[in-house]
């Protein structure tokens, strides 16, 4: 049953298979149709598992296999996916925790009678720079039966484990059981039905994306009911994704509100600059080697010069950087390099919108959520940078100053607003005594920086309330440029 995606390893009962960049690739697809990113991060895992799989198990018995019609809406509600081959129905659970000690299936799995299957495979993950590093472990399978007869349940995971020992790694002995033994199911209760008006009261509660476990968050009878109708499971998807997708568009409208007219996007700015090179930004940055580690591809080479075929090794290895190390003068590279090469890519995602949520230095959370918005826009955790060309005339020869805008949402609710200004056209240093001001409503000063020789740019960071209003000066002798910024 051993074929050329299959992976060697020193086990040789369990089932290993690579995952093609093919695969890896549709199912990033996938990964904009969940509401958080901790959902869509195990949708990806589970649809990865599931394409992989698929393939190998109709080779290996002779006869289709297909997924559940209804999974991509399952995984946003509980991790796995299911598939049936014939009368026999399988789960996949995926985990990136390698040796575990007991196999966990959430209670969804074996206590809905429509969702319940006669097999459980625990499968690793395991995603790394190389495409051949990246593969999946079928490390052993439990029945229904063995489950409900010898699995422990957590009331409080609402899951069933079993012991590693208990589960059988052979996956061949699976298929064999399953042509003579048949269903391994043992019987299931059939949950109370749910009123018309219960259902609607849950809908409500349970709709809203900002639930972060709402499987967990009423009694599993009712849970259960409302999971198992495919009416009530189709809105309550719908419900969960249109929220979250009107919530990320609703924090960037709101960011982009907070800046009036006239603003440009950093790369307009760009278009518009005699000299196309603002020192902050497109500046070809050289990547030391405890950033990059010691990859196949050139270290320290300008990263916008490198070959395309170097990225997909790169992002793991960057991602796997960002969880282990502590050290700010890795972690800040590797988060703006992963702004630059990652667009669309899940794990890039998941791993700077968790460093916008969890780093406690501002400045990392800043360089997180920039690199959000080149690579998914419209994430929540997401910041808005916009920047204006400020003419100061005669002052400084002509040549107008950069002021650019930083606004980033924090955990509490407020915004983050760091402003900058920057020379452009032949100018490397900002004229001296150049004055950035921010103004209460009341018109006091509260903060001030002055341009110095040599200096090119000056910086000013504030965070507001909704509802806030100050004033952004710039002054230059007798040149003034005023706006108001209402938070």
């Amino acid at each position: 049953m051993v074929n050329g995606n299959e992976k060697t390893i020193a086990k040789p009962n369990s089932l290993c298979l690579r995952f093609s960049a093919a695969t890896q690739a549709k199912a990033q697809q996938e990964y904009r149709h969940y509401s958080s990113n901790t959902v869509a991060w195990n949708a990806y895992l589970a649809r990865l598992a599931l394409d992989t799989f698929i393939p190998w198990l109709q080779e290996a018995i002779d006869e289709p296999a297909k997924p559940d019609r209804d999974s991509p809406k399952f995984r946003e509600f509980l991790p796995g996916a299911a598939l049936e081959c014939g009368q026999t129905k399988l789960v996949l659970i995926p985990s990136e925790t390698s040796q575990q000690p007991a196999f966990f299936v959430p209670q969804e799995w074996v206590d809905i009678p429509e969702l319940a299957a006669d097999y459980y495979l625990a499968v690793q993950v395991n995603l790394e720079e190389e495409e051949e590093s990246c593969w999946m472990e079928v490390w052993g399978y439990a029945t229904h039966w063995q489950l409900k007869k010898y699995g422990e349940y957590h009331a409080a995971q609402r899951a069933y484990s079993i012991s590693r020992n208990a589960l059988v790694e052979d996956i061949l002995m699976m298929l064999l059981a399953r042509e003579l033994a048949g269903s391994r199911k043992m019987a299931i209760q059939p949950l109370p039905a749910l009123t018309r008006q219960r259902a609607e009261e849950l809908l409500s509660y349970l709709g809203n994306p900002n639930l972060t476990f709402p499987r967990l968050a009423v009694p599993f009878a009712e849970w259960g009911a409302l999971l198992e109708n495919e009416e009530w499971r189709s809105r309550l998807y719908q419900l969960r994704i249109s929220q979250s997708i009107e919530e990320q568009l609703s924090v960037q409208e709101r960011l982009l509100g907070i800046l009036g007219a006239g603003w440009q996007t950093i790369e307009e700015i760009f278009a518009n600059s005699i000299q196309p090179d603002l020192a902050y930004s497109h500046r070809k940055r050289r990547y030391p080697s405890n950033v990059l580690g010691e990859q196949n591809f050139n270290l320290g080479k300008d990263y916008d010069n490198k070959d395309t075929d170097d990225i997909p090794q790169a992002i793991p290895a960057l991602v796997e950087l960002l969880r282990t190390s502590n050290d700010k003068g890795a972690r800040l590279p590797a988060i703006e390099l992963l702004g630059q090469i990652a667009k669309g890519n899940p794990i890039a995602i998941a791993a700077l919108s968790e460093i916008t949520n969890t780093a406690e230095e501002r400045e990392l959370r800043r360089a997180a959520a920039i690199g959000l918005s080149k690579i998914d826009p419209g994430n929540p955790r997401a910041a808005v940078r916009r920047g204006k060309t400020i003419d100061l005339g005669t002052e400084f020869d002509g040549n107008p100053v950069a002021l650019v805008a930083t606004l980033m949402p924090e955990a509490n609710g407020e915004t983050n607003v760091q402003l900058r200004a920057y020379p452009t056209g032949n100018e490397s240093c900002l004229p001296i005594n150049l004055q950035m001001l921010v103004l209460d409503e009341t018109g006091d000063i509260f903060q001030e920086a002055n341009a110095r020789s040599a200096d090119n740019w000056i910086q000013l960071e504030f965070t507001g309330e909704s509802g806030d209003v100050c004033t952004v000066k710039l002054v230059l002798g007798k040149a003034i440029f005023s706006e108001e910024l209402i938070i």
